[in-house]
Protein backbone atom coordinates (compact mmCIF):
# COMPACT_ATOMS: atom_id res chain seq x y z
CA UNK A 1 0.00 0.00 0.00
CA UNK A 2 1.65 3.31 -1.06
CA UNK A 3 2.11 6.03 1.54
CA UNK A 4 0.78 9.49 0.98
CA UNK A 5 3.34 12.21 0.20
CA UNK A 6 2.49 14.20 3.35
CA UNK A 7 2.99 11.17 5.58
CA UNK A 8 6.28 10.37 3.88
CA UNK A 9 7.50 13.96 4.32
CA UNK A 10 6.55 13.92 8.01
CA UNK A 11 8.35 10.62 8.51
CA UNK A 12 11.51 11.91 6.73
CA UNK A 13 11.46 15.08 8.85
CA UNK A 14 11.08 13.07 12.06
CA UNK A 15 13.99 10.77 11.15
CA UNK A 16 16.18 13.76 10.31
CA UNK A 17 15.43 15.41 13.66
CA UNK A 18 16.20 12.22 15.56
CA UNK A 19 19.53 11.90 13.72
CA UNK A 20 20.59 15.46 14.44
CA UNK A 21 19.65 15.17 18.14
CA UNK A 22 21.59 11.92 18.52
CA UNK A 23 24.64 13.49 16.84
CA UNK A 24 24.42 16.52 19.11
CA UNK A 25 24.14 14.31 22.21
CA UNK A 26 27.15 12.24 21.18
CA UNK A 27 29.23 15.37 20.53
CA UNK A 28 28.30 16.82 23.93
CA UNK A 29 29.09 13.54 25.67
CA UNK A 30 32.51 13.34 24.03
CA UNK A 31 33.28 16.94 24.95
CA UNK A 32 32.31 16.41 28.60
CA UNK A 33 34.20 13.16 29.02
CA UNK A 34 37.43 14.46 27.48
CA UNK A 35 37.50 11.73 24.90
CA UNK A 36 37.54 14.26 22.07
CA UNK A 37 40.93 15.56 23.26
CA UNK A 38 42.29 12.01 23.36
CA UNK A 39 40.98 11.30 19.86
CA UNK A 40 42.60 14.47 18.50
CA UNK A 41 45.90 13.63 20.20
CA UNK A 42 45.86 10.12 18.75
CA UNK A 43 45.11 11.40 15.27
CA UNK A 44 48.06 13.82 15.52
CA UNK A 45 50.33 10.95 16.59
CA UNK A 46 49.16 8.81 13.68
CA UNK A 47 49.89 11.61 11.21
CA UNK A 48 53.45 11.87 12.55
CA UNK A 49 54.32 8.22 11.90
CA UNK A 50 56.82 7.76 9.06
CA UNK A 51 54.53 5.48 7.04
CA UNK A 52 51.46 7.69 7.26
CA UNK A 53 50.19 8.59 3.82
CA UNK A 54 52.68 6.35 2.01
CA UNK A 55 51.49 3.69 -0.35
CA UNK A 56 52.54 0.18 0.51
CA UNK A 57 53.23 -2.85 -1.58
CA UNK A 58 54.85 -3.28 -4.95
CA UNK A 59 55.15 -0.02 -6.88
CA UNK A 60 52.86 0.32 -9.86
CA UNK A 61 54.63 0.54 -13.16
CA UNK A 62 55.46 -1.49 -16.21
CA UNK A 63 54.57 -5.12 -15.56
CA UNK A 64 57.27 -7.63 -16.41
CA UNK A 65 56.58 -10.55 -18.71
CA UNK A 66 57.40 -14.19 -17.92
CA UNK A 67 60.96 -15.09 -18.91
CA UNK A 68 59.93 -18.42 -20.51
CA UNK A 69 60.19 -18.23 -24.28
CA UNK A 70 56.77 -17.75 -25.90
CA UNK A 71 54.92 -16.98 -22.66
CA UNK A 72 53.23 -13.57 -22.53
CA UNK A 73 51.78 -13.81 -19.00
CA UNK A 74 52.79 -11.26 -16.35
CA UNK A 75 55.69 -12.32 -14.13
CA UNK A 76 54.83 -12.99 -10.49
CA UNK A 77 58.00 -14.36 -8.87
CA UNK A 78 61.60 -14.92 -9.99
CA UNK A 79 60.78 -13.61 -13.45
CA UNK A 80 58.18 -16.34 -14.05
CA UNK A 81 54.43 -16.30 -14.39
CA UNK A 82 52.37 -18.25 -11.89
CA UNK A 83 52.13 -21.34 -14.11
CA UNK A 84 55.85 -21.59 -14.84
CA UNK A 85 56.81 -20.77 -11.26
CA UNK A 86 54.68 -23.66 -10.02
CA UNK A 87 56.26 -25.98 -12.61
CA UNK A 88 59.77 -25.06 -11.45
CA UNK A 89 58.71 -25.42 -7.83
CA UNK A 90 57.25 -28.87 -8.51
CA UNK A 91 60.46 -29.95 -10.25
CA UNK A 92 62.59 -28.77 -7.36
CA UNK A 93 60.42 -30.39 -4.66
CA UNK A 94 60.04 -33.74 -6.38
CA UNK A 95 63.28 -33.73 -8.34
CA UNK A 96 61.31 -34.69 -11.44
CA UNK A 97 60.96 -32.97 -14.77
CA UNK A 98 57.68 -31.19 -15.40
CA UNK A 99 55.19 -33.49 -17.08
CA UNK A 100 54.42 -32.89 -20.71
CA UNK A 101 50.89 -32.15 -21.83
CA UNK A 102 49.37 -34.89 -23.94
CA UNK A 103 47.70 -34.17 -27.24
CA UNK A 104 49.98 -31.47 -28.61
CA UNK A 105 53.02 -32.63 -30.52
CA UNK A 106 55.92 -30.39 -31.28
CA UNK A 107 56.41 -29.44 -34.93
CA UNK A 108 59.64 -30.60 -36.52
Amino acid sequence: MPRKAATQNLLDSFISQIGSEVARGVAEGLAKSGLMKSIRALSRDVKKTPTAGKKRGRPKGKTKICSVKGCKSPARARGLCSKHYQQKRYQKLNKKPARKRAGKKAKK
